[in-house]
């Protein structure tokens, strides 16, 4: 149970910031320092925390989860419903990445936001309220439809050369990325069509390379008729 001192400090940053994310139709969280917006066809959540507590801080990491409901169940169908990639279609922390995704700097070292008393809370909200400007609302936006899913995820492999990468940059990728991302992209390339999705196959073969990635790949392209 978070101490009395931090469960303060978190409801004074929830009520900062409830009326900003209204203004773009989110409701708060009841149960934690979060937003929400849901629809027929997607919902989003921005949760902000707290992800840890210590006996002097409290630490804030913002992190975006978006549910495409018509992607969502063509993995569902394919992987199972127990199956580990059925919770999201998008996961992605604030930070260096996810400005530059839309051409902002200046983030590389607020990932988190690390709050040891009030004199911390404004910072905090003005710093992430400024992200949401320059890169959040963008990427929401962007990720409320499979098209927008689709290019998020699939653009970024399709204009780089993979049989460049080395074993080790391959790792790299795909421990940041995790297998949902391929999981996600491919099905969002399928689901629009797109006219590169052997290439994105290709791309992805070489990339995502250990086994039981492959594996999981395989069973999707057979169920997607590929």
């Amino acid at each position: 149970m978070m101490r009395k001192e931090f469960v303060n400090l978190d409801n004074q940053i929830k009520e900062f910031l409830t009326s900003f994310y209204q203004t773009k139709n989110f409701l708060a969280q009841p149960d934690y320092t979060g937003f929400y917006v849901a629809k027929d066809d997607f919902s989003q959540k921005i949760i902000l925390g707290p992800t840890a507590e210590y006996s002097s801080r409290i630490i804030y990491e913002p992190v975006f989860k978006i549910a495409n409901f018509e992607l969502q169940e063509v993995k569902e169908k394919i992987l199972g419903s127990e199956s580990r990639f059925k919770n999201y279609t998008v996961v992605a922390s604030q930070g260096k990445k996810l400005a530059q995704d839309y051409g902002v700097s200046g983030y590389e070292g607020w990932t988190m936001y690390d709050v040891k008393g009030e004199g911390d809370i404004q910072p905090m909200i003005e710093h992430h309220k400024e992200f949401m400007e320059k890169a959040g609302w963008q990427f929401l936006e962007q990720t409320q439809t499979i098209e927008g899913i689709h290019k998020y995820l699939n653009d970024p492999f399709i204009d780089f050369d993979a049989d460049s990468l080395s074993q080790e940059e391959k790792t790299r990728l795909v421990r940041h990325n995790g297998a949902d991302w391929m999981v996600n992209g491919l099905v969002a390339a399928w689901l629009v069509k797109d006219k590169n999705f052997k290439q994105l196959v290709d791309k992805y073969r070489t990339i995502y390379f250990p086994d039981h990635i492959q594996q999981t790949m395989d069973t999707l392209l057979k169920s997607l008729d590929y």
